[in-house]
C-alpha cells in the first residue's frame, strides 16, 4: 500500500479560518499544517477515521474541493456540532483561500515531532492541489530490498528524478526521540551516582556515629541489652534518616513533575509507581548501608569499651 504525502513536519503557520454560515467562527486564527495527500494516505499510516470518509480518486479537479480535518482543529472550529458538510476557507497573510467542504475527521498525529503539541492539521487531496514530494509505502519484513526496488522503479520512469532520504518510520521515530533518550540516559546516570553518594553518606554517618558511641554500647550491653536490640537500634536510625530524605525528596519530585508537565509526552507528571520503586530502592540501599555499622556495634566488647574510656 502506498500514497503520496508532504514531508513529515510540513511547515505550520497561523492561518485565518472562515466557516461559512457561522459568524462566531469567522476569521479565527489557528496554527495549522496544510498537508496535501493522496488517497490511501490515512490507511497507509494507520490514521484512524473518526467520522465521515477518506479521500478517493474521485476527489479531483472535476469535483468539489474537499478537506479532512484533524481531531484537534475539528474540535476547535466545531465544538458542539459535526463538521461534516460544513464549508471552510483557509487563508494566509490576507490571501483569500478557496472554500472546501469537510468530508471527514481523523485522529490527530504529531507530524512535527512526538514532543510538538498544539499543531493542528487540515488535509486536502493532492489531485485538487499539488502532489507532495514524499512517497510513503507500507511494507512487511525487511525494508531494504523494497527501498532498492522502489528506487529502480522510479529511475526507470524518470532517470533524472533524484531519490534520497529513504528512511523507515522506526528510523524517523528514533531520530526524533534521540535527544530525549540521551537526556534520559544522562539523568539516569546522575540518579545512579546520586544513589551511590547517598548510600556512602549513610554508611559514613552511621559508621562515625557508632565509633563515637562505643562507650554507650558497652554500657548498654553490660546492663543486659541484647545484641539483637542493639542491632535494631542502629538500623532504626538509618531507616529514620532514609524516611526523612524520602519525604523531602518525594515532595520535591511531585512539585518538579507538575512544573515540567508541559514538557512531557506520554509520561504522567506524577508517576506513583516510579516514585514507589525509587523509594523502595533508596530504602533498601539505606538498610544495606546501615547494616555494616550496626553489625560493628553488636561486636563491641563491653569490658574493652569501658576500659578504653
Amino acid at each position: 500500500m502506498a500514497s503520496f504525502a508532504p514531508l513529515t513536519g510540513a511547515p505550520a503557520y497561523a492561518y485565518d479560518v472562515r466557516v461559512q454560515g457561522s459568524e462566531d467562527l469567522d476569521g479565527e486564527s489557528i496554527t495549522l499544517a496544510i498537508n496535501n495527500v493522496s488517497e490511501g494516505y490515512f490507511e497507509t499510516l494507520d490514521i484512524g477515521l473518526m467520522e465521515g470518509r477518506f479521500f478517493t480518486a474521485a476527489d479531483d479537479t472535476t469535483g468539489d474541493r474537499v478537506a479532512v480535518l484533524g481531531q484537534g482543529v475539528a474540535r476547535r472550529l466545531f465544538p458542539d456540532a459535526s463538521p461534516l458538510g460544513r464549508v471552510i476557507e483557509v487563508s494566509l497573510g490576507g490571501n483569500a483561500g478557496q472554500p472546501a467542504r469537510v468530508v471527514g475527521v481523523v485522529h490527530d498525529t504529531r507530524d512535527h515531532g512526538l514532543q510538538a503539541a498544539g499543531v493542528h492539521a487540515i488535509y486536502t487531496p493532492a489531485r485538487q492541489t499539488v502532489w507532495g514530494s514524499t512517497f510513503i509505502v507500507a511494507a512487511e519484513g525487511e525494508p531494504t530490498a523494497l527501498a532498492r526496488f522502489l528506487t529502480e522503479t522510479i529511475h526507470a520512469l524518470d532517470p533524472d528524478r533524484p531519490v534520497d532520504r529513504i528512511r523507515t518510520m522506526r528510523e524517523l521515530r528514533a531520530a526524533d526521540v534521540a535527544p530525549s533518550r540521551l537526556n534520559a540516559t544522562l539523568f539516569g546516570g546522575f540518579a545512579v551516582l546520586a544513589l551511590l553518594i547517598a548510600t556512602v553518606g549513610v554508611l559514613a554517618v552511621l559508621a562515625f556515629s557508632v565509633s563515637q558511641r562505643t562507650r554507650e554500647f558497652g554500657i548498654r550491653m553490660a546492663l543486659g541489652e541484647g545484641r539483637g536490640s542493639l542491632l535494631g537500634r542502629v538500623l532504626t536510625e538509618g531507616v529514620l534518616m532514609a524516611g526523612i530524605a524520602l519525604l523531602v525528596g518525594g515532595g520535591g519530585a511531585v512539585m518538579l513533575g507538575r512544573l515540567l508537565a508541559g514538557y512531557l509526552y506520554g509520561v504522567e507528571p506524577v508517576d506513583t509507581a516510579s516514585l514507589m520503586a525509587s523509594a523502595a530502592l533508596l530504602g533498601a540501599a539505606t538498610v544495606l548501608a546501615a547494616l555494616l555499622p550496626a553489625v560493628r556495634a553488636t561486636l563491641v566488647d563491653p569490658q574493652t569499651a569501658l576500659k578504653a574510656e
